[in-house]
């Protein structure tokens, strides 16, 4: 019997799931892309949701579905998470200064760049001109 792998991409419709098949084409001459294709997949118990991998058998067909969708569990199995070293835990936060090297973003205020005065507050009535263009403001 035939069988597909993919992932669930629509799972609103009762009792089916759209599943996207990934298929290698023939060699060809020039580069080879992959094609996708959205199957429609039995679904008798609405088990699966959006995200998940699924094998669709082939099945008795319908007017829509020609396949049955039953779960792969290696892929849709939660991921073990190791527990963290209880040496890890007691360590005192970093300090961004020590770091040999530091991001564009991780600038400090206080670094020795020179910084810019905030500008003053405007009065009513007061202009207040740009390089481009002239600003009013009217009380």
């Amino acid at each position: 019997m035939k069988k597909l792998q993919g992932r669930v991409v629509c799972a609103t419709n009762d009792k089916t799931v759209a599943v996207e098949v990934v298929a290698s084409p023939p060699t060809q001459v020039q580069a080879p892309r992959p094609q996708e294709e959205e199957v429609p997949g039995h679904d008798p118990e609405n088990l699966f949701k959006v995200g998940d991998f699924v094998q669709l058998e082939k099945s008795r067909p319908s007017k829509t579905k020609t396949f049955l969708a039953v779960p792969v569990a290696a892929r849709n199995a939660p991921k073990p998470v190791d527990p963290v070293p209880s040496a890890l835990l007691d360590l005192p936060p970093s300090n961004p200064s020590s770091s040999p090297r530091r991001r564009r973003n991780d600038r400090n205020p206080s670094s020795d760049s020179p910084s810019l005065p905030p500008p003053p507050p405007l009065s009513p009535g007061l202009c207040v001109k740009f390089p481009s263009f002239a600003v009013a403001v009217i009380v």
